[in-house]
């Protein structure tokens, strides 16, 4: 993998657990600011996604990586429409497995 594509993949779990951060709050969702704060950086995490080659996206599978390149576009031009049970569902199932599998992946081509 290239070093581009590994400073993309880090910018995928660092925005990602600062949406994981976010979280933390009780009922972040219900709090406006914290809840915007969170789609803010769902989109930079799509944004890091994008940037990532197609080899480079290919060497970590089983991430459904249209789906979170995909999650930007229903996030900015749906804002108003935005199903926050899914959002939810994101940030607790769908974040913290994409960043423990970008993770294994960026760790075993550090190795070699």
């Amino acid at each position: 993998m290239d070093e581009r594509d590994r400073e993309n993949l880090r910018f995928v779990i660092e925005h990602a657990d600062t949406v994981m951060e976010y979280a933390l709050e009780p009922e972040w969702w219900k709090h406006k600011k914290t809840l915007d704060a969170v789609l803010m950086q769902i989109i930079q995490v799509a944004e890091a996604a994008k940037a990532v080659s197609a080899e480079g996206l290919a060497e970590v599978g089983d991430v459904p990586w249209a789906n979170v390149k995909g999650i930007r576009s229903k996030i900015v031009h749906a804002y108003e429409r935005i199903d926050v049970e899914i959002i939810r569902g994101v940030v607790t199932v769908d974040l913290p497995a994409l960043v423990q599998q970008v993770r294994h992946v960026l760790d075993a081509d550090e190795k070699h």
